[in-house]
């Protein structure tokens, strides 16, 4: 079978939940802040967008896999920014679990808002791909993203970032499906091969490879065969997260994947046997390459709703 080197991974996925930052409203405050609406850099299917960390800006990977936001500290080291330093204690990614230091920063602007004291994880991005606009430099997890409706446009390439007050009405040919926040990360009830199975929601996970990935741990596989779904192994992937590299296997079949209005056909099932999908029930993680083919995805978690725009015919 062939072997086939990608990278997957863009940030990383953690499973510890951090501590979360003050979300304060800017309103006659006289900071300066972001605008909620920002251009979206989409590199090998993962999402970034750039920021500002006091007078220093750069490519932060907008993460809804991550739980807990992250830095470079090489780039913060040659910032000017000051942060003090503290224990941050494990994060697990999918490729295994790393102890980490954390900074926390006197103040971060996002959208119409801005956190202060916020805690990133203190890391190091130079071993993975970076964008053509600029070298990644910073991660934003859920534990800041969860207080906006987080809406990205993979065809225009437009990000926007909506507090509760902000958002807009969606009409049209927009559906929406129930979303829950296990571990603060996004996840949806999906259909694999006509099997119900938990998904993951993850923006920042990207492939090389241009196909239909699907992310899925052991227990996922065996419910899929348990269900009668016939799968056959189709060669192994070269993926590269917090730990290190690591090799997977995939698996290929009549595998359809259904989110709300949406149905993904032949997908291709890359097993994870450890890290931060290594659990005893099924779990999906739909990253970059199942997104994308979604072209435009609102996650709202004041509703809990996830908003697709349906197919086109439908």
């Amino acid at each position: 079978m062939p072997d086939v080197h990608a990278r997957a991974r863009a940030g990383v996925s953690v499973a510890l939940l951090a501590l979360g930052a003050t979300l304060c409203r800017a309103e006659g405050d006289p900071a300066p802040v972001e605008s909620g609406d920002y251009p979206l850099v989409v590199f090998q299917d993962a999402t970034y967008v750039d920021l500002a960390v006091g007078e220093a800006r750069g490519l932060f990977l907008l993460d809804t896999g991550a739980n807990t936001s992250g830095i470079d500290e090489r780039w913060l080291a040659k910032s000017g920014v000051r942060g003090s330093y503290e224990d941050g204690g494990s994060v697990a990614g999918t490729t295994g679990v790393q102890r980490v230091e954390k900074v926390v920063l006197p103040r971060l602007a996002l959208g119409s808002g801005f956190f202060l004291s916020p805690r990133f994880v203190v890391s190091d991005y130079r071993a993975f791909a970076h964008p053509p606009e600029g070298a990644q430099v910073g991660l934003l997890g859920t534990d800041l993203l969860v207080n906006y409706q987080v809406s990205l446009d993979y065809a225009a390439r437009r990000a926007r970032l909506a507090l509760r007050h902000e958002r807009r009405e969606r009409e049209g040919r927009w559906r929406a499906t129930a979303l829950t926040y296990p571990l603060n990360l996004p996840t949806v009830n999906a259909r694999l091969g006509g099997v119900d199975l938990p998904c993951r929601l993850d923006s920042g996970a990207g492939y090389t490879d241009p196909r239909p990935f699907l992310d899925g741990n052991v227990a996922a596989l065996n419910a899929l065969r348990a269900a009668g779904v016939t799968l056959r192994e189709a060669g192994t992937l070269g993926v590269r997260g917090i730990t290190g590299g690591q090799t997977l296997r995939l698996y290929e079949g009549d595998l359809a994947l259904e989110v709300g209005p949406r149905r993904i056909e032949q997908v291709v099932l890359v097993v994870h046997p450890s890290g931060s999908l290594a659990r005893r029930d099924p779990l999906l993680l739909a990253g970059g390459p199942i997104l994308r083919r979604w072209e435009r995805v609102v996650l709202d978690p004041f509703d809990r709703l996830l908003w697709l725009p349906a197919a086109d015919g439908d």
